[in-house]
């Protein structure tokens, strides 16, 4: 090579360098990507084109999970368009994973390693939460309990839930992933109320707690059906269970509640009358003195506060008659919540006192029916 065509090879060299960095796309955060507002779209018109229209105006990187999508239908040639305006790029994203998704079936797409990863919703979840935390991340959530308020309390993976027609299975199987707790669903009880694995439920909803999801999801099972055939969900021994009124009206479970404040009689404190005659009569002669010794008053039958012992056996009285009726009112309130045929003779429900602590018998479905009449808490 000589002294002449090394000034073009250079020269050749830096615009090949030049064009290789201008071609290069720019990384990006791509959660800050997916928040990216779009003007106009209009992505088409099959799945895999139109993801990729969305990645290129996004900036970030998709990754779908063409494997799992197949197992559900869904590949690159799955027709589908898409037409937004002032919308994120993850809102386009979701719009475009509803309308590509089959009946029953919920897409969804997370974001790891900085790109998008786009899969179906129950995997995306379980994914989530079966991530390692960072250390500088805080801790995980504390291991289910025994505790009948635990479910209640554990948000539904934080994200919001589309549920559009799926079939029951399936949203018992998503929220037991979501949760981490053990979820049974007693489908031959279920199946005796018209209620099986292929119903389907619609629920839209966001960030509530899965006992707040399970009773939407049950009500929506519940509509027309009496007492005994509706499905309720409860909580017995750490597991969360799914079945039907006559099925949980069968265990009988005790539990003992304090009602010792309800019970606490506060008397009406009255200043002792005074019999101002005998203590006029122990008054002495000196002036200011009492205890005259020339009167006797010890034989006496009158007592200067005549009233003390009457009030004393009054407020006794008053303090069992006031326990008496408070604790009658409480239990007749019990009892009427939830029907006198839950208790006996006509059902197997029982009340009892004990001092200050009030033992209930009653059944799975007794106390599911209390809870929800917010009677006992």
């Amino acid at each position: 090579m000589n002294s002449k065509t090394l000034p073009v090879v250079l020269c050749s060299i830096f615009l090949i360098a030049c064009t290789a960095a201008l071609a290069a796309p720019e990384s990006k955060d791509a959660a800050a990507a997916m928040r990216v507002k779009v003007e106009k779209a209009n992505l088409g018109s099959t799945l895999g084109e139109a993801l990729s229209q969305l990645e290129k105006i996004s900036g970030s990187t998709f990754e779908p999970d063409w494997l799992v999508l197949g197992s559900l239908g869904v590949g690159k040639d799955t027709k589908v368009t898409l037409e937004g305006a002032d919308a994120t790029c993850g809102q386009l994203l979701d719009a475009l994973l509803q309308k590509a998704a089959p009946k029953g079936r919920t897409l969804a797409w997370y974001i790891e390693n900085n790109k998008v990863q786009v899969t179906t919703q129950t995997r995306a979840l379980s994914r989530l939460r079966t991530k390692e935390p960072a250390a500088e991340e805080e801790e995980p959530a504390p291991r289910p309990t025994k505790s009948a308020r635990a479910p209640a309390r554990r948000a539904v993976g934080g994200t919001t839930l589309n549920f559009d027609e799926v079939p029951l299975s399936d949203v018992v199987d998503f929220f037991r992933t979501v949760s981490g707790l053990n979820i049974h669903a007693n489908w031959k009880a279920l199946e005796l109320s018209n209620v099986t694995k292929e119903t389907t439920v619609t629920l839209q909803a966001n960030n509530i707690t899965l006992g707040r999801a399970l009773t939407l999801v049950t009500e929506q099972l519940n509509a027309g059906k009496a007492r005994e055939e509706s499905v309720y969900w409860v909580v017995d021994d750490g597991v969360v269970m799914i079945s039907t009124g006559a099925a949980l009206n069968q265990k009988l479970v005790t539990k003992t509640f304090d009602v010792g404040d309800l019970l606490m009689f506060a008397p009406d404190f009255k200043g002792p009358r005074v019999n101002f005659e005998i203590a006029s009569n122990n008054r002495g002669g000196n002036q200011g003195g009492y205890g005259n010794s020339n009167t006797n008053t010890s034989n006496s039958d009158e007592k200067m506060f005549p009233d003390e012992e009457r009030q004393r056996d009054n407020k006794e009285t008053d303090r069992i008659e006031h326990r008496r009726a408070v604790r009658d009112a409480l239990i007749s309130t019990i009892k009427d919540a939830i029907g006198e045929d839950m208790w006996q003779p006509n059902g197997k429900g029982s009340i009892k006192m004990l001092g200050s602590r009030m033992v209930v018998s009653q059944t799975l479905l007794g106390f599911k029916l209390l809870e929800d009449s917010a009677v006992l808490k």
